[in-house]
């Protein structure tokens, strides 16, 4: 078995490297499984370019582990993200006390970890919590400004209607006071 590219890497003298032996149990870890075997099966040294072939494997496997495990985490981030949470379901009003322990879990975390994705991907979050804080806090003032400018149109309105009544009286109230002084027989028009 041999990989063609950039370096040319040939397996075929790594037993047990590519394939499990029958009846005997895989080791945990990727460089306990490799025997380096020359072509006629005799053991030999690997040389250079082979370590490194051999670490730089190594590596992107660890890597791929990883990555694989930064994955695992980030899609339970995101189902648990995506579920509603108790409050909201609720209607719980106390928003600001929760979402200010979350960003307090979020910045633990955030010191804690050491992966660069990860930190950014934290660092998103807690700046989308806090700009969504912000959000539903500008919302609860401009709502409380409306229902305030509604209160007041609410009372101008009732003054302004109290207003017109007593205009209307005091006309009504004029009319039969310049009927009274024209002697009663004369009819003042109503045209305004």
């Amino acid at each position: 078995m041999s990989f063609e590219g950039p370096h040319k890497f040939d397996a075929s003298h790594f037993v047990g490297a590519f394939q499990k032996p029958e009846g005997i149990p895989m080791p945990s870890r990727m460089d306990q499984n490799i025997v380096p075997q020359q072509p006629g099966g005799i053991p030999h040294r690997l040389n250079g370019i082979e370590k490194q072939e051999l670490e730089l494997a190594r590596r992107r496997a660890e890597k791929a582990a990883e990555g694989k495990r930064a994955n695992a985490a980030a899609a339970r981030a995101r189902r648990r993200a995506s579920r509603p949470r108790l409050e909201e379901r609720t209607g719980g009003d106390d928003e600001g006390d929760a979402s200010q322990g979350e960003e307090d879990d979020l910045e633990a975390k955030l010191a804690a970890t050491k992966d660069e994705k990860e930190a950014k991907r934290l660092r998103r979050l807690l700046r989308n919590r806090v700009s969504a804080q912000q959000a539903r806090e500008r919302k609860k003032s401009y709502v409380s400004n409306l229902e305030a400018q509604a209160k007041q149109s609410d009372q101008l309105v009732a003054k302004l209607q109290q207003e017109v009544k007593t205009l209307e009286r005091e006309n009504v109230m004029l009319r039969q006071v310049i009927r009274n002084m024209q002697g009663g027989g004369a009819k003042v028009s109503d045209a305004n």
